[in-house]
């Protein structure tokens, strides 16, 4: 399955969900974390359509794909040591 660590949470408004959930949940020794999931083939498809996009199509993964990367995060996440 395609994936890379990333020590950013993005820009945006995927820092700001990041960070505001950091902050609210300081000390409280609740894990959180952040994953950007990618457009489906279709809609990456459909979007390089759109004139701002230039024809260029976005990276995708299968909903299945994403769904199980999903899993595997939280599997892992459940699995570390605290």
């Amino acid at each position: 399955m395609p994936a890379r660590v990333s020590n950013t949470a993005g820009t945006h408004l995927c820092n700001g969900l990041l960070y505001e959930t950091l902050a609210a949940l300081d000390g409280s020794g609740t894990p959180a974390g952040f994953l950007h999931l990618p457009a489906t083939p279709a809609a990456a498809a459909r979007d390089a359509l759109e004139a701002a996009r230039g024809g260029s199509v976005a990276p995708s993964l299968p909903l299945g794909l994403s769904a199980r990367a999903v899993e595997l995060a939280f599997e892992t996440a459940l699995d570390a040591p605290r």
